[in-house]
């Protein structure tokens, strides 16, 4: 089974391969055994999961059959306002064609102003971009922004990392200082923290400043809207494992 798989993997056509034996052997089994120990509204969600997964997979078919592209060739993602986004990475020129394509294969908008373009874990509306600052010694080095859905920039490419924390804040760091972004990409958590935890159960922020060399610390604690509740000068603050308290 282990060769099998092997061997169906390190084909090009690995995709439809995969999928159909999974589908064909697998799934029947693994059908039955879900719905034994799921309710039937967890079952429901799980079906629809399993439909869009194959919707969008059929849209990247036919973009990929009308663009003449192949798979590993590109990174893309299906964005819940209706179309796609492709990058493709030209090796000679150094430069990624990004592609807004629409869920019939028509292009929409293609640049190669950025370096790469993006989606967050939780948010399937928002397009994160990377534009490069410096390639050395085989080290890319890139700073990151947000862009519109027509790919134009509403936050500019000034941060190392930028992070979806829920659906209302971003957690983005700069220089390995972190803070904490509204939905309108406006700072509420100042950039001077080492390090941030959100609480999802008391909808408050947990930040670590260091405020000596030797690493003495003193934490902070926010609201969502940036409110600063309480400063803790102790030693060490976490959340216990209820997840509706912090413990010193």
């Amino acid at each position: 089974v282990c060769g099998f798989a092997l061997l169906v993997f390190s084909r090009p056509f690995f995709h439809f391969t995969a999928f159909t034996v999974f589908k064909c052997f697998f799934y029947p089994i693994f059908e039955l055994l879900i719905k034994v120990i799921m309710n039937i509204e967890e079952l429901k969600q799980l079906e629809e999961r399993l439909a869009e997964m194959q919707r969008v997979r059929e849209i990247f078919d036919l973009i990929c059959s009308r663009l003449n592209l192949k798979y590993g060739e590109f990174f893309g993602f299906h964005d819940t306002r209706g179309f796609v986004v492709i990058n493709v990475y030209n090796t000679e020129t150094d430069t990624t064609r990004v592609l807004k394509i629409s869920e019939t294969a028509e292009v929409l908008i293609e640049t190669e102003r950025y370096y790469s373009v993006s989606q967050p874990q939780t948010k399937k509306n928002t397009l994160f971009f990377s534009q490069l600052i410096e390639k050395k010694e085989g080290t890319v080095i890139t700073r990151q922004g947000v862009l519109d859905e027509n790919l134009e920039i509403i936050l500019p490419a000034c941060y190392d990392t930028i992070r979806d924390i829920n659906q209302e804040s971003y957690e983005v760091s700069l220089d390995n200082y972190s803070g904490i972004l509204n939905a309108a990409f406006e700072i509420i958590i100042p950039l001077k923290f080492r390090e941030i935890e959100y609480n999802d159960t008391l909808k408050i922020f947990k930040t670590r400043e260091q405020v000596t060399r030797e690493g003495q610390s003193i934490y902070h604690i926010y609201d969502c809207s940036g409110m600063l509740l309480k400063t803790l000068e102790y030693g060490l603050v976490n959340f216990a494992c209820s997840r509706s308290s912090y413990t010193i």
